[in-house]
Parts: structure tokens; sequence; C-alpha cells
């Protein structure tokens, strides 16, 4: 999106009106999705694609004039209570990995929903580059997620990763294997959140697809 020429015919203009608002409305409910396109289209806006400011102005309009019932100073699809969970997390993590190891297995856990922690963390550690600063070849190879893999045994390692790569699959549609051991679900809880962080990373990158998150979001942005 970050070259994308604003629209101006008339239906284009709609389509993504239309687009726009539905995203307001499925962040508001926590939807995981719709949130992190929002996010990515400010990113984008930012970095000067006439198409994203367009939209942008939409979402901004949209939300002054349609603001949600006075339900506390909570983020899309927060209660009270896991927001101050998030805050913990945001305000306790490090930029070093062993700091951000020991934080994000201690509070992460704590955060029922997993998208509501991948946005803290999609912003408080690169959890896609090796050492060296290039896009690393294998997840492990990420510092970060290399020190999460080392701080788990063999059962949890095996229940992080297949959180990792279904990261996007609603909660009853995942088959995690039988051999699952009793504290994995905290293991895939947190791989869950990784995962999610950082498909949210990687949308900001040039070049990106914004379907890398949601296709259907993509096509409502008119990618």
């Amino acid at each position: 999106m970050s070259n994308a020429q604003a629209l101006t015919k008339p239906a284009q203009i709609q389509q993504m009106k239309s687009g726009a608002i539905g995203l307001v409305h499925r962040a508001r409910v926590g939807d995981q999705n719709a949130v992190a396109m929002i996010m990515m289209v400010r990113q984008s806006a930012k970095a000067g694609s006439a198409r994203a400011k367009q939209t942008l102005r939409v979402i901004k309009e949209y939300i002054k004039n349609h603001p949600m019932p006075n339900i506390g100073r909570v983020g899309f699809g927060c209660t009270p209570i896991m927001q101050r969970s998030i805050n913990r997390l945001h305000s306790r993590i490090g930029a070093e990995p062993q700091s951000y190891v020991r934080v994000v297995t201690e509070e992460v856990p704590r955060i029922d929903d997993a998208f509501s922690a991948a946005v803290t963390l999609a912003n408080t550690g690169d959890l896609l580059c090796d050492r060296n600063g290039k896009i690393a070849r294998t997840q492990d190879g990420n510092p970060r997620i290399r020190g999460l893999l080392k701080k788990m045994n063999p059962q949890c390692q095996a229940a992080f990763l297949y959180g990792m790569e279904s990261c996007n699959k609603p909660l009853h549609k995942l088959e995690p294997p039988a051999e699952f051991h009793a504290d994995a679900p905290s293991a895939l809880h947190i791989g869950r959140s990784i995962g999610m962080a950082r498909r949210i990373q990687a949308v900001r990158l040039p070049h990106v697809s914004i379907a890398t998150i949601s296709p259907m979001a993509a096509w409502e942005l008119g990618e």
C-alpha cells in the first residue's frame, strides 16, 4: 500500500469507505486481523501512501462521529483487567533478548487474548531479524525467539512452534498434536502471540502485502 495512488472513481471510493468502516466495526469487537490492518493503514499513511492517507481519514472520521460507549480506557476488545496485564508487559519488557524472554514467559500467559499481547509485542522488540539485522532464514534465527525456545522443554517447544505457525487460525480450529504435555497450553498461547506479532511487524516492511495478515482485509482496502 505504501506506493498506492489515491482512489478517484466514485465506486472505488465507496468500496474503500465501506471496507474502512467495516474494519472499525470488526476491531471494536476484538477482530485481530482488523486491528492489525488499522495499524498497517496508519503506518502506510505515515510512509506517504496517498491511498492509506485517504483510508485513514475515513477511519478517523467514522470513529469521531461514532464513538464507542464509555467502558473505560482500554484497547480494542480488552477488559480493564486484561489491559492492566498488557500495561505490565509493556512497562517491564526490555530491549535485550534475555530480559525479553523473562518478561514474556511471565506476563503473556496472564493476557487471555493472544492478539492483545501481540500488539504490544510487535512494538517492543524485533522478532524477524537475526543478530546481524537481516531477516532470519528460520524462526529460531531471531535471538528473542531462540531465547524463548531455550527456556522451554521439548514438549513446550513443540507447542510454542505450533502456536506460531497456526496463529491466524481461530482457537476452535487448532489441532495440536495429541502428545502435548499438560504444561503446553501456556507455550501454545505464547507462540500464538509471538506469531501474530511477527505478522504485524512483517506487514510494516516495504513490498510486503497486507494479505500476509488478512486476504479479506487486503481486498477490502483495494490492495
